[in-house]
């Protein structure tokens, strides 16, 4: 019985040592046997360089310029949720101020889907407006 254990342990620090080796990768060829390619040290410092990726400016308002727009013209988001987003119990209007923007856009399209939430008065207001004006309405509360 020992000398199966020993002969276990020996195999298996064999393939821990083997698949720990600096420099060998081990990949399966397509006959499924196992086969280990040397790579030179060289190399593996330029595999460990990121690729450079292109990274491209869109030119425009920011969102939150387009979100002050829709806030306070287009959706009318002001008369209600007051010009600092404080809210206004008078209309039944919630503070916005402070508010998680994933919370508003998710809440934004609730209202606008009326399938989990439903709101009479806001129905007018959002009905025409997309998903990137709700993205960029949370934008500028978030600046109040």
């Amino acid at each position: 019985m020992e000398t199966r254990l020993v002969v276990f342990l020996t195999c298996l620090a064999g393939f821990a040592a083997l698949f720990t080796l600096n420099g060998y990768k081990k990949y399966f060829k397509p006959n499924n046997k196992v086969a280990l390619e040397y790579i030179d040290p060289a190399k593996i410092a330029e595999m460990k360089q990121p690729k450079k990726v292109e990274v491209v400016v869109k030119e425009g308002p920011a969102p939150a310029e387009l979100g002050k727009i829709i806030y306070t013209e287009k959706g009318q988001c002001i008369k209600c949720h007051g010009a600092n987003g404080e809210g206004n119990p008078a209309e039944e209007a919630p503070v916005l101020q402070g508010q998680h923007d994933w919370y508003i856009v998710s809440t934004l399209k609730k209202f606008q889907e009326k399938k989990e939430r439903r709101n009479p008065k806001m129905e007018p207001y959002i009905k025409d407006l997309t998903v990137e004006d709700f993205k960029n309405v949370a934008a500028y509360i978030k600046t109040l």
